[in-house]
Order: structure tokens, then sequence, then C-alpha cells
């Protein structure tokens, strides 16, 4: 339904919609989700989704009730994914956390999802957006810093002539953001968003970062489940 000029609505969609494109519809007003409640779905189940994708860019008719829906909706199924890793969230948004200590006897795990917004009227082609977190794990010990790097690349193919303009919100997550608890005691981030093809009137530019004006973090904490591997 991407760029439907003339799509005004879309209501009670499924919660739990994997994929979800409405990019370009600029004469979208409404959206709305029906009840989480009317769906049920066992995170445990490997046959169940364990991805998701919506994009809303350049609708510019949204009103202010739908965004905070499509907003909710996000974050339900970010919650969602993190009860399929068997995740509990402890909500924080910063870009230096406090890790809450360690209160069980057993080992555990962090997990990170972020949420950037960014003004993406420099970009010039979706496709070409490369999101990188950069990250500090620290601990009480002298030395005892870790330094890790996530990236996520747009996969959008869009061959249109559209642009991107204003701010986006982004929420963002993958595996490779779950660490084990080495103790630690303060997190710290930064984030960058490459746009390497970059074409400001007319001249393509290499090695262009886009500004992050804004960002949060969500920290989630897990008990580590023993090993079932024999030694």
């Amino acid at each position: 339904m991407d760029h439907c000029e003339s799509l005004k609505l879309l209501s009670e969609l499924p919660p739990y919609v994997p994929y979800l494109d409405a990019h370009g519809c600029t004469s979208l007003e409404k959206v709305s989700f029906t009840d989480k409640n009317s769906y049920k779905l066992d995170p445990l189940d490997d046959d169940v989704f364990d991805w998701f994708y919506m994009l809303f860019c350049n609708c510019f008719s949204l009103n202010q009730d739908s965004i905070d829906n499509i907003e909710a909706n996000a974050m339900l199924k970010i919650e969602y994914l993190a009860e399929k890793l068997r995740l509990t969230w402890d909500m924080s948004s910063s870009l230096v956390l406090k890790i809450a200590p360690n209160g069980s006897s057993g080992s555990r795990l962090l997990a990170f999802s972020i949420c950037l917004v960014a003004d993406l009227t420099r970009c010039h082609h979706h496709e070409y957006l490369t999101f990188i977190c950069k990250y500090q794990l620290k601990t009480a010990s002298v030395g005892g810093n870790e330094k890790f790097t996530s990236e996520w690349s747009s996969f959008i193919n869009d061959e249109t002539e559209w642009k991107y303009i204003g701010d986006h919100v982004l929420i963002l997550f993958r595996e490779d953001m779950v660490k084990k608890d080495q103790d630690y005691e303060e997190a710290s981030f930064e984030f960058y968003i490459e746009n390497p093809n970059s074409n400001v009137e007319g001249e393509e530019i290499e090695d262009d970062y886009i500004k992050v004006e804004k960002c949060g973090v969500h920290v989630s904490y897990m008990d580590e489940e023993p090993s079932t591997t024999p030694t």
C-alpha cells in the first residue's frame, strides 16, 4: 500500500501484523489497532514471528492519536520479542544507563533496544542508510570496560523520487545486543546514521552522517538458563 495517495484510514489492524509499509501515504490520517488481548500469541512458539517491520515515512497527515497508536504498537511488538527471549522490561531512556545490581545468585543477561529521532531530509535514498550504535559496558574494576558495535542496514528498496522530510522515529533491536552480565554497573551509548550517498543541492557526498536529534535506550534483564550441554 506504499505511496497510496488516496488512503485515509487504516482501522483495527491486527496488533501483531508482521509487515506494514505505508511509506508515502500522504493522505493517511487515522491508524488504529485492535486490542492485543484479541490475539493470543505464544512467544515460546518457534513458528510465531520473531521479527516485525512497520514504515510510516512521509505520512504527513497522521493525527496525533494515530502517531500515539503507532508508537504504542511498536513498543507492544518489542515487548513481545522481549518475552520471546524471556526478558522482563525495565524501562529507562538515556545515553548513560545505570545497570541494576544482580539480586539473584545466578548469572543473567542484559538486552538493550534503542529509539532514535533524526531528521532524514538529507537522505537521498533510504536503502543506503546504516544505523550504528557504539556502546561501552563498565564495571567497577579498573580496566573492566568492554566496547561493542551494532549496526542495522536499511532494506527499503525505494526506486521512486520521493524524499524524506523532517524528523523520523526509529525503534531498533537485534539479538547481538543481548550480553551476558559481567557485573556491569553502567552502559554508555553513541549513535550514528551513515548516509554514504547523500545528495545536497545535486552534489554527492561520501561518508556523510545524519545527526541523531534524540535518543533513548531500554534495558531488559533476564536470568541465564543453565547449560544442558554435557561437560
